[in-house]
Order: structure tokens, then sequence, then C-alpha cells
């Protein structure tokens, strides 16, 4: 029973070390693209908004982006991961809640074990309570990160809009700029 419970312990001491590794990756993942996102819209400021971005702007936020969609699958995973585990942590107290169950039954026909029982039914419904605690604090976290994965999405999305309209308009620019068939080029600066 003390091995049990020592079992649980430490479970639910890895699941915290967990968490606090994936919020502080998500907190560095939300900076970086607040970070781009801000130098994307002071590019575009700085640059009166007309149509000429550099082809390595274009090739830094495509980047990025593969980039932070790759973080974000890889917070999903291990989202899910979680999950399971957290699953799995149920699952045993169900199980130890069985146990309880079966011992109380036992224990009630012994009075010489009552001074125990009540002993290991407070110290269930420690773990009981602690138990509920992580798992309302891990639906919170995994409420969080949803709500988060779903803002990176859209902030996601908006960046490779932004990128394909201005990748359409350095098309444009070059094609203008190209000079037709049977034509030259004239030499020297443009007229003013």
């Amino acid at each position: 029973k003390a091995h049990q419970e020592s079992d649980q312990r430490d479970f639910l001491m890895d699941n915290s070390d967990q968490l606090t590794a994936i919020i502080n990756t998500k907190n560095q993942v939300i900076h970086d693209l607040q970070a781009q996102l801000q130098a994307l819209q002071g590019a575009s400021s700085t640059d009166g908004g007309g149509p000429a971005v550099s082809a390595q702007a274009l090739a830094q936020a495509l980047e990025n982006v593969v980039t932070t969609t790759a973080e974000l699958d890889r917070l999903r995973g291990h989202a899910r991961k979680l999950e399971d585990e957290l699953k799995s942590s149920e699952a045993k107290l169900e199980a130890a809640k069985t146990a309880r169950n079966e011992a109380l039954a036992k224990a009630s026909t012994a009075k010489a074990a009552s001074g125990e029982l009540e002993a290991q039914k407070r110290q269930l419904q420690l773990y009981e309570q602690e138990n509920a605690r992580q798992a309302a604090e891990l639906a919170s976290i995994a409420t969080n990160n949803a709500m988060e994965v779903g803002r990176l999405q859209a902030s996601l999305a908006a960046m490779t809009e932004r990128c394909s309209h201005f990748e359409s308009k350095a098309e444009q620019t070059a094609g203008a700029v190209q000079a037709p068939l049977g034509v030259a080029l004239p030499n020297g600066p443009p007229p003013v």
C-alpha cells in the first residue's frame, strides 16, 4: 500500500515538471511569434506599405511560419501525451478507490483494525483531494493551451496570407519591370 502511494506521489510530481516545461516552451513560442509579427508590421509601415518587399524578408517570414507550425504540432503531441497520462492516473485512482472500498468492507467486520482504517480513509481522502486539484489544474492548462493554439493558428494564417500577398505584389512588380521581347532596356537612371 505504501509503495502504491509513493508511486502516485512520484507520478504527480513528474506531471508538474512536464507541465512547467510545456508552459515555458509555449511562452517562448508566443514571445517569438509576437516579435516576428511586430517586425513584419514595422517593415510594412517603414516601407510606405508599398509592394516592394525583399525576397529575404519573404523567405524569413515563410521559414518562421514553418518553424511555428512544427512547434505547434510538437506542443499538441505533448498535450495529448499529458492527457493520456491524466487518464492513466484517473484509472489508477479508480483502482485505488476500488481497493479502498474492498478494504472498508473487510475492515467493517474487524473492530481491532478500525483505527488503522480511519487513518487510511483520511490518507485516501487527501490523495483524492490532491488528485482532483491536479486534474482541475491540468484541465485549466489544457484549456489555456487549446485557446493559445487557436490564437497562434489565427496569427499563423494571417502571417501566411500576408506573405502570399507580398509575394503576389513582388511578382507583379517583377513582371511590370521586365521589358517586352524585342525592346531594348534603356541605359542609365530612369527619367524623373
